[in-house]
């Protein structure tokens, strides 16, 4: 749900409001390619291995992603402060 959540509001608050359309269409296009491509890989995966990848995947693909995300928000969307 918070991913589900932060997909969503993002481009409404990165990008213009006449950009916002077409980069949540893309990002869907993307899932979905994505989605083609990992039902693909995880029949292939399994076949020659175990669900263990797919598994060990699955639980990092998300947070890896976010922490992507973090890194690459412009410093005046989310500031970082040296002090603790």
């Amino acid at each position: 749900g918070l991913w589900t959540s932060n997909l969503q509001a993002l481009p409404g608050d990165l990008f213009a409001d006449h950009e916002v359309g077409t980069v949540t269409g893309l990002s869907g296009a993307g899932g979905a390619v994505g989605g083609i491509l990992a039902n693909l890989a995880t029949g292939w995966v399994v076949q020659n291995f175990t669900y263990a990848p797919i598994f060990l995947a699955a639980g990092l693909v998300h947070p890896i992603s976010a922490a992507i995300i973090y890194g690459m928000l412009p410093a005046k969307m989310f500031p970082r402060s040296s002090e603790a």
